[in-house]
């Protein structure tokens, strides 16, 4: 039996498992970088002029659309997950 094909294959195993735990360690510092930045616009909301009101509103409704976006992806993700194990 030739053991070095066989380490070849768990090395690049291991490789795409650390590349998708970067991507989802990625994922939820995006994900509480919007929160904070929501927190931010909220704030901004109350002490502005109208037209800054409206400006802020808009970024934190990107945000939360963002946020709900990446959290699908997880969510996915996880059951995804659940279902091959």
């Amino acid at each position: 039996m030739n053991f070095s094909k066989l380490n070849l294959e768990f090395n690049k195993m291991q490789i795409t498992i650390d590349k998708y735990n970067n991507q989802c360690l990625q994922i939820n510092n995006k994900i509480k970088s919007n929160q904070k930045d929501i927190i931010k616009y909220e704030k901004l909301i109350k002490n502005s002029s109208q037209i800054e009101k409206i400006l802020y509103k808009s970024l934190k409704e990107i945000l939360i659309q963002e946020n709900g976006f990446l959290k699908t992806l997880i969510e996915e993700d996880i059951s995804n997950e659940k279902g091959t194990v």
